[in-house]
């Protein structure tokens, strides 16, 4: 579902190459290519061109502040020989930042690579604060703008006290073009990010996923609820048009269900449902669905379904309701009950609405319900 990049990708770069230049060439445009596959762009109305007002400090003036050693343990410098790093340590500055101050702001034109030294970032997603990672000392942030040159797509604050070597936009690319080992950093770096970004999305998904089944169904009876049907029912009748198939369903009821709650109590009354439920779910077709519609009420919808087929359905439903012997959690036998049924069918040609369809179903259960109960009726 998500495009990832091996986090051994450099690894195979570098064997299928003896040239550090090609590597560095080939790796440099690797880098570039990841640009629609990282974080989402941010849209123009929500670019905020202004700077941060950060206070950062040359290097050059402060020669005390940052050493070489100190570089040697950045993941983004490691093979980096010392004159590079020496050369790079006087083109850079170096950036203070207490606690809760913004480093790079959500939305806006980024042009610096920040190099952390000492203390942790944490990334937000957007500016409602939702964190998405943290950064550890001698990892990096701030490629990702300047490789594709969009606006930010994340909001990065400092957490603790941090010192941060600060690396233009001119400066990194000329480390990118002109040192292989940079490259493969950097590469390892950003592949390690789109797995970890790709594995949040993930269990993101299986979050949503989850929280959208357990909306739609039931927690008694694991049925789908009306939820569900509101959501899926006029694709059902869409489709009886489009194949010109008929759909049926039933309204159907627990007879007498108020009078079995007075006498047995409501723990027997859940229990009722609960095996009533399973039952008329076990004895229904893969394709069918049934929903608990509300209190001891219930919908099954049935595709492909003709009136006398619903019918039939309805009738054997009955006979094995009427059969099903009930046990309370005990295993001791309860008294047992019976339903009503009302069923509609539109035809493919009618183009029924769900709703009249269904007022259709409960006028056919009340009649159903007038003469006798446990029976099944059909609408008009």
């Amino acid at each position: 579902m998500y495009r990832q990049v091996p986090a051994n990708l450099a690894t195979i770069i570098f064997v299928i190459s003896k040239s550090k230049k090609t590597i560095a060439f080939i790796v440099y445009n690797l880098i570039l290519t990841l640009r629609g596959i990282y974080l989402p762009h941010c849209k123009d109305k929500y670019i905020n061109r202004s700077s941060i007002n950060l206070v950062i400090t040359s290097t050059k003036e402060n020669k005390n502040l940052v050493n070489v050693d100190e570089l040697k343990r950045l993941q983004l410098l490691q093979g980096l020989d010392q004159d590079s790093l020496e050369q790079l340590l006087k083109k850079s500055s170096l950036l203070e930042a207490t606690p809760g101050k913004t480093i790079i702001a959500y939305g806006e034109i980024n042009k610096y690579f920040y190099l952390l030294l000492t203390g942790r970032l944490c990334v937000y997603l957007d500016e409602e604060g939702i964190s998405q990672t943290i950064i550890e000392a001698g990892e990096n942030v701030g490629e990702m703008s300047i490789i594709d040159n969009h606006p930010t797509s994340a909001r990065v604050v400092a957490e603790t006290h941090c010192r941060l070597l600060v690396i233009s936009e001119s400066t990194m690319w000329q480390l990118v073009k002109e040192s292989h080992a940079v490259c493969l950093n950097l590469l390892n770096s950003l592949s390690s990010r789109l797995r970890a970004s790709d594995n949040r999305l993930y269990e993101s998904e299986k979050k949503r996923l989850k929280s959208d089944y357990l909306a739609s169904v039931d927690a008694m009876t694991s049925l789908y609820n009306r939820r569900w049907l509101d959501n899926n029912i006029l694709p059902y009748l869409k489709s009886a048009v489009d194949t010109k198939q008929p759909v049926s369903i039933l309204m159907i009821d627990l007879d007498h269900f108020k009078n079995y709650n007075d006498n047995h109590g409501h723990l027997a009354g859940d229990r009722v449902i609960t095996v009533i439920a399973q039952t008329i779910m076990s004895n229904l077709r893969p394709m069918d669905r049934v929903v608990r519609y509300g209190g001891e009420e219930f919908l099954a919808l049935l595709p492909n379904t003709t009136e006398d087929e619903a019918h039939k359905i309805g009738n054997k439903l009955c006979r094995i309701i009427r059969a099903t012997a009930i046990l309370d959690a005990n295993g001791d036998p309860l008294s047992g009950i019976t339903i009503s049924i009302g069923a509609a069918t539109m035809n493919s040609s009618a183009k029924e609405s769900n709703t009249s369809l269904i007022k259709r179903a409960d006028k056919a259960l009340y009649r159903s319900k007038n003469s006798g109960r446990d029976q099944v009726s059909l609408a008009e």
